[in-house]
């Protein structure tokens, strides 16, 4: 008879012997890999902002020769006109300094020049007289 050390020993060769794979090759499994698609489009947008509103005004009793009115070197000019006069010009939404100008020839009485930007006055003047006068208000804004 056999000692009972030598029978686990055994047991224990065979069992792990068993466990060694019995000469199956196994290959690890492939990785799995995403299907290959296009990159998402890039969107780009860019906000269209509207131009603001640059208004210029003449109230008054006084005769009118002109009004000259002016934005970055660009000017207009309207003759014998009656008061009270208004023009709208736009400004482009552009982030840049624009420079504007107003300007009213008259004969005798009262004028006032009123410049409104967005809502917000931006310049004003006024004067009177009995004889041919000039009134002239200008400045910048910001696009």
């Amino acid at each position: 008879m056999r000692p009972l050390g030598y029978g686990i020993g055994v047991l224990l060769t065979v069992l792990v012997a068993g466990c060694g794979g019995g000469g199956v090759d196994r290959e690890p499994p492939a990785p799995v890999s995403a299907p290959a698609s296009a990159p998402a489009p890039v969107t780009t947008s860019v906000a269209v902002q509207a131009p603001h509103n640059l208004v210029f005004s003449a109230e008054g009793d006084a005769e009118v020769v002109s009004i000259v009115y002016e934005l970055d070197g660009e000017s207009s000019t309207e003759e014998s006109v009656s008061l009270p006069w208004r023009k709208t010009v736009e400004v482009p939404a552009d982030g840049r300094q624009h420079r504007w100008n107003l300007t009213l020839t008259h004969r005798g009485g009262y004028a006032e020049l009123i410049a409104i930007f967005d809502g917000a006055v931006t310049g004003r003047t006024e004067g009177s007289g009995s004889g041919t006068g000039t009134l002239e208000v200008s400045g910048t804004v910001r696009g």
